[in-house]
């Protein structure tokens, strides 16, 4: 059962472990935090946990929830020069912000489909000139942020269908994965 698993692989893509995380529900976001440690967000229990990368969990924060701080349905994760996490919550359609110890910082962003507003925001890339792209999915669109919350511009629009995963080249390329016309722009 792979349920609640993390796998490192080398770069052969053979397994160099793998481990149960802690509650054992869906995951949905990874990434690294600036020490080399795991982030996983899990869908159901509504949590964020950090584990090194031997599997040792360090700490795990927020549980499931609309109030303020905690998560609601946290997919995509990203984290900034900082160490800051930044996380998609489609449950709430907003981005929120945490420190690497579990402190939450801020949110922005709220149900809707104007400029800023997200319906289900479900991945997130931060370029290293700290630009936010989220992927806002059932808008298909993609919106981009000041790293306080601040919006730039939005494009996709009739573009990307059923957005899934993005990431933005060294040279300023961005490439987008759309599980609707199963294709990469």
């Amino acid at each position: 059962d792979s349920r609640g698993q993390v796998t490192i692989l080398n770069r052969q893509g053979q397994v160099i472990r793998s481990f149960k995380v802690r509650n054992g529900g869906e995951l949905y976001g990874i990434a690294l935090s600036r020490t080399g440690n795991v982030i996983v967000s899990d869908i159901d229990y509504g949590y964020i946990s950090i584990y090194t990368a031997a599997g040792e969990l360090v700490r795990q924060f927020r549980g499931k929830g609309k109030d303020l701080g905690q998560l609601s349905n946290p997919l995509g994760l990203a984290v900034n020069k900082e160490g800051h996490i930044f996380v998609a919550e489609c449950g709430v359609h907003c981005v929120s912000v945490f420190t690497e110890e579990g402190t939450f910082l801020y949110r922005f962003g709220h149900e809707g489909k104007a400029e800023g507003e997200f319906n289900c925001p479900s991945y997130i890339f931060i370029t290293p000139d700290d630009l936010v792209y989220v992927i806002d999915g059932d808008n298909n669109h993609i919106q981009v942020f000041q790293q306080n919350g601040q919006f730039i511009r939005q494009f996709g629009n009739g573009i990307v269908e059923g957005p899934q995963g993005i990431a933005v080249t060294s040279d300023g390329h961005i490439v987008v994965a759309s599980y609707s016309a199963n294709k990469l722009s």
